[in-house]
């Protein structure tokens, strides 16, 4: 006889009962992993390296896949396990777990809102042998409104539903389908090595000064890096992958003290970092090499901290010195090989043109954006309508409206929190602090700011929404499924060591 368990009670502990004898087995952590989780952590790895490795998830044929690997995710997280073990046969049922779990919601009402968005336009987008423009519609005042017509290939409210909703299918697959702390290892593992991998491509591209992607096909701009096709996006996501291998490293540090090792992957996680951060470095992005720098200051001088508080055991201070020393040696070498003179003067370079129109473009971008959302305060002009409403506001700013004869084409803020408030309002605005908050919340209750490890994991999410305050990292939809997917997996992982991520009850 086969047992339903479904996950109802958030405090009871999880007893299942032997469908034979009667008698108490142990809990879902004594059971080997589920093959249907299994699943799950490769479809959410799939659709993370799918997004990272297809042009940084820019195009639209990537965009969809990952659409479909999240929605496979969600379903295979819904999915009840039947778990046949000896004397304790049972069926796991998660679905109520989504019903209490708050970014499920916020993420359903976002979705309907966009969806009224788009079908009730107060523009539509009309093109011609001169170019293309807007005109006005009638249209329902009392409900949120978009455009019509606007191009898919390029970007409309259907296209940002797509990136979006990956993100949200994948934060819900991850928060209810992950029962396992081995899962959530598992995926950072993966997410690292991806993130890794990527940083080294970006690196020979540099070593061997290709200006090609792959060395077969050349992007239609210069400034690409690696599989990303805008350098300040390469920069925000290996700040990912900086923080994950980080935070990996700290997480195996600690175990290895409390198990008295000598040895462990935390070695070889903290060489990876720096080895990826010599990437960012190389991406020639300002803001990620800075946020990057500051990432890793911070996260050295925690750890020397936590080091210096606690008893003797764990590997020997020697080996860690002789570490520290090969990996300042391997970063010269790099610098070396790679003209680290010539990353030098193009940064002396890009910080002579911040200092003259870089931050000014920005600024005024940002605030013209700031005027197009108060004319619409409360929703917005659409999701994904950012780039055809903008030319509204735009000539008001002379120094970002043209460029000797030639008219600019804006296709982002260049600030993620102005162009939300511009296609969205403050109700979009308001879903964001909420989905914040939420998390903040979470973290405080579960004790992640105990957890050092878990901080750092923590601390690559938090350097990009930083970044988004001076460029649109939220833009590529590699950068946004990979930090929601960070966030959660930490969460979940640090909930699941606390016990709470396996309290349900038995019935018949």
């Amino acid at each position: 006889m086969v047992r339903a368990v479904d996950t109802t009670s958030a405090r009871a502990q999880l007893r299942v009962e032997s469908s034979a004898a009667g008698s108490p087995s142990a809990g879902l952590r004594s059971l080997p992993l589920h093959w249907q989780e299994k699943l799950l952590i490769g479809l959410v790895a799939g659709c993370l390296i799918t997004l990272a490795w297809g042009l940084g998830g820019m195009a639209y044929w990537v965009q969809c896949t990952g659409l479909a690997l999240a929605a496979a995710s969600f379903v295979a997280a819904l999915w009840p396990r039947t778990y046949f073990e000896p004397g304790r046969d049972f069926r796991l049922i998660l679905w109520p777990r989504l019903l209490r779990f708050p970014l499920f919601w916020i993420g359903l009402i976002y979705v309907a809102f966009v969806v009224v968005q788009a079908l009730n336009p107060a523009w539509r987008f009309m093109r011609s042998d001169q170019g293309w423009w807007i005109e006005p519609l009638e249209y329902a005042t009392w409900l949120p409104h978009g455009v019509e017509g606007t191009p898919l290939l390029k970007m409309n409210a259907w296209r940002a539903l797509t990136i979006h909703g990956t993100a949200w299918l994948l934060v819900c697959a991850i928060w209810v389908g992950f029962t396992r702390r081995k899962s959530a290892r598992v995926l950072l593992w993966t997410i690292g090595i991806s993130g890794v991998t990527l940083a080294l491509l970006g690196l020979l591209q540099r070593l061997t000064g290709s200006t090609k992607m792959f060395w077969a096909w050349r992007p239609p701009f210069e400034y690409y890096f690696g599989t990303f096709l805008y350098k300040n996006h390469a920069g925000a996501y290996l700040n990912l992958i900086v923080a994950t291998c980080a935070g990996l490293a700290w997480w195996h540090a600690e175990r290895a003290h409390r198990r008295l090792q000598k040895s462990h992957p935390g070695m070889l996680l903290l060489f990876l970092a720096l080895l990826t951060f010599a990437a960012v470095v190389f991406t020639f992005s300002r803001a990620a090499a800075a946020l990057g720098l500051g990432l890793l200051l911070i996260l050295a001088i925690g750890y020397a901290v936590r080091v210096s508080f606690r008893a003797r055991g764990g590997t020997p201070p020697l080996v860690t010195s002789l570490m520290a020393v090969f990996f300042v040696g391997f970063l010269g070498l790099a610098a070396y090989s790679l003209n680290i003179e010539k990353v030098v003067d193009r940064f002396g370079l890009l910080f002579e043109e911040e200092r003259t129109a870089a931050i000014e473009y920005r600024k005024q971008a940002a605030q013209a954006a700031i005027d197009m959302g108060k004319d619409s305060p409360w929703v917005g002009h659409g999701v994904g309508e950012f780039r055809y409403v903008f030319p509204r506001y735009q000539y008001q700013y002379p120094m970002i409206f043209t460029e000797g004869k030639r008219r600019l084409y804006w296709e982002f803020a260049h600030n993620d929190y102005a162009q939300l408030f511009a296609e969205a309002g403050w109700f979009g605005v308001v879903l964001a602090a909420a989905t914040l908050i939420y998390l903040l919340m979470a973290s405080v209750r579960q004790g992640v700011f105990s957890r050092p490890a878990k901080l750092a994991l923590l601390g690559g999410p938090l350097v990009v929404l930083l970044h988004a305050a001076m460029d649109f990292p939220f833009g590529n939809p590699a950068i946004l499924a990979t930090t929601a997917a960070l966030i959660v997996v930490t969460l979940r992982w640090t909930e699941l060591e606390h016990g709470k991520g396996l309290t349900v009850n038995a019935s018949r």
